[in-house]
């Protein structure tokens, strides 16, 4: 039977091993690996492979080891939300879509649909505050998807007037 401290080989990387909360290791020299955050937020390590360097993320490095995959859902993700917390009974196998739905029901995610939207005259003066691009778009007779191309600042004006997301105002 494993223990959390069982070291168990990393697949595609020979040389490094991993443990049920995460520690990872060469085999070689024994030293532990320390984590830092990645671009997205994730926890990484740095791993060699025949003279290049991989990042890996810890919690889909313990998930292709520990957890089972019989489905083949290409995404792992934190059921409580928190990126940093890689316990084995924090992650699932997913799909895209269960990750993105996931992330919506549980608030970690907002499309710009649902993002507070302001819309200005061109000289700046508030005209409306909107609670999302969809409410701005129905009550307006406007398109939501163009409402957040403005908003995001892909065009000056859209129907005469500004958007902004309420956190891009100055």
């Amino acid at each position: 039977m494993e223990t959390l401290d069982e070291w168990i080989t990393i697949e595609d990387f020979p040389k490094y091993e991993i443990t049920k909360n995460g520690r990872v290791r060469n085999k070689e020299t024994q030293h532990i690996k320390t984590p830092s955050p990645g671009k997205r937020g994730y926890p990484v390590v740095s791993l060699w492979k025949d003279g290049k360097q991989y990042l890996r993320t810890i919690h889909i490095l313990l998930a292709r080891t520990f957890i089972p995959n019989p489905e083949n859902k290409p995404q792992v993700n934190h059921i409580d939300g928190n990126t940093e917390n890689y316990d084995l009974g924090n992650l699932e196998w997913v799909s895209a879509r269960e990750n993105v739905l996931h992330a919506k029901r549980t608030g970690l995610q907002k499309s710009d649909g649902d993002k507070v939207v302001r819309q200005y005259t061109k000289t700046g003066d508030l005209v409306c505050t909107y609670k999302s691009a969809s409410e701005a778009a129905r009550e307006n007779g406007y398109t939501r998807s163009a409402i957040c191309n403005a908003a995001r600042g892909l065009f000056k004006y859209y129907k005469g007037y500004i958007w902004r997301y309420a956190n891009a105002d100055t």
